[in-house]
């Protein structure tokens, strides 16, 4: 796999080669949001820490930190990351000269600041996470540690969609202003391409949390790089032997990418005493949000919503539902199907993206076609089948516990940081020859 050079000057320190089980000194970054991502780096440094290792993590103040806040055992460090905060552009002069490069400058200042802390601070590995504006960051290119990115190509960027960003403005003299208008954004989204791509490549090793994002990376970036599954925390997720009760539960931040909407339809078909719908969210889109009551109110659907809730309210919905709708836009995982699989709930997911691999049909709960029809259909035949429903409770729990638990994760986890401690060493004594 190609990769960017890094500048010169600047070279690999020397790093002792880890046995299986020995202590590895990993530094952490994120600019992370809530929701899963956030809850997998959450359950990645607690699990890392309690196997020895030494964990220490850097963000920008734009990241989420009230969203699950990391162990007391990990140290955060925030540095600034002045003038960047994602939003689009309005049409100036200057923007269409600049683009996006004042934003890109301004992230590799807070790179080196990071890089420099951690090269003074004896790491042997460096494990990034995605960024919430950028994805990728040029971090890598900046530590003389060897680098591990966990990726995420920003589909806004890279597939297609509604508000595809190369598309042409309509013809006309309105089509001609929103040219115009448009100009500044599109020359900054292409430096931004480049400059991602750029730096996913300088980075020693990529991983995927899904089989279907390393396709993803692969159509992106041309890079290769390792599925490495996150898990479930089995003491908090588990099942409560609680009653089931009659209502139909979603998790997911309420935006257009997680299909409100669509889930909202389908619980409208079902049967009266199911018409309830608890979705939990930790980011609302008030847009989505006023359509999503609309539909509810016409299709006579209970629309309760429960934002930034705590694990423990979390758990006992999951424990009282009857089932879970999950219907995202291709999703690049899905770890609320795996939450409800550890307390013994069926999930109804539509058959797409990484949701196929967290959701086995008939093993821990039904994957169906991309209609609503289907989709109420196979809702409306378990709800009318209690015993099958248990039966699918209790194999999710089993399939969670055997494949899915955290354990495992930071097993898969510390053999990619491990890997890459021992690979950057080699290559350092090959260059020394």
């Amino acid at each position: 796999m190609l990769r960017r050079p890094r500048p010169a000057g600047r070279s690999r320190r020397s790093t002792c080669v880890p046995r299986s089980g020995d202590r590895v000194r990993i530094a952490v970054w994120h600019n992370l949001s809530s929701g899963g991502a956030s809850r997998v780096l959450f359950d990645q440094a607690s699990g890392l820490v309690r196997r020895g290792h030494h964990v220490e993590v850097w963000s920008p103040a734009t990241a989420d930190h009230a969203f699950l806040p990391l162990d007391a055992s990990v140290e955060e460090r925030v540095l600034e990351l002045s003038g960047v905060d994602g939003r689009p552009r309005s049409l100036s002069l200057r923007e269409i000269v600049s683009g996006r490069r004042d934003d890109i400058v301004a992230m590799d200042q807070h790179g080196r600041a990071v890089a420099e802390q951690i090269d003074q601070g004896d790491f042997d590995v460096l494990l990034a996470n995605c960024c919430r504006f950028f994805r990728t960051t040029s971090i890598a290119r900046q530590v003389t540690i060897p680098s591990v990115l966990i990726a995420e190509p920003l589909r806004e960027l890279f597939d297609a969609s509604p508000g595809y960003p190369w598309a042409a403005a309509p013809p006309g003299w309105s089509g001609l202003i929103a040219t115009l208008r448009e100009a500044a954004r599109v020359r900054g989204l292409r430096i931004q391409v480049r400059e991602e791509i750029a730096n996913a490549l300088a980075y020693d090793r990529l991983v995927a949390f899904s089989s279907f994002t390393r396709e993803m990376i692969l159509r992106s970036y041309g890079a290769d790089s390792t599925v490495c599954y996150p898990g479930i925390d089995l003491r908090t997720f588990r099942p409560a032997g609680r009653d089931r009760e009659p209502f139909v539960v979603s998790v997911g931040a309420v935006c257009a990418d997680k299909n409100v909407e669509f889930v909202v339809r389908a619980v409208g078909n079902l049967p009266d005493s199911h018409r309830r719908l608890v979705w939990v969210a930790d980011q609302v889109d008030e847009q989505v949000l006023r359509r999503a009551r609309a539909i509810a109110a016409e299709f006579s659907v209970s629309f309760e919503l429960e934002q930034r809730v705590d694990d423990a309210r979390l758990v006992d919905l999951l424990n009282r539902a009857s089932l879970m709708a999950y219907a995202p836009r291709l999703e690049p995982l899905g770890l609320a199907p795996l939450e409800a699989g550890a307390c013994g709930l069926p999930v109804v997911a539509v058959a797409e993206a990484g949701v196929r691999e967290t959701v086995v049909d008939g093993i821990t709960g039904s994957l169906t076609g991309p209609t609503v029809p289907e989709f109420a259909t196979e809702m409306r035949r378990l709800l009318a089948d209690p015993a099958e429903r248990a039966a699918l409770g209790g194999r999710a729990v089993k399939h969670v516990g055997e494949q899915w638990s955290l354990e495992l994760a930071v097993d898969r986890l510390e053999a990619v940081l491990e890997e890459a401690v021992i690979e950057g060493r080699r290559t350092e004594n090959a260059s020394a020859i």
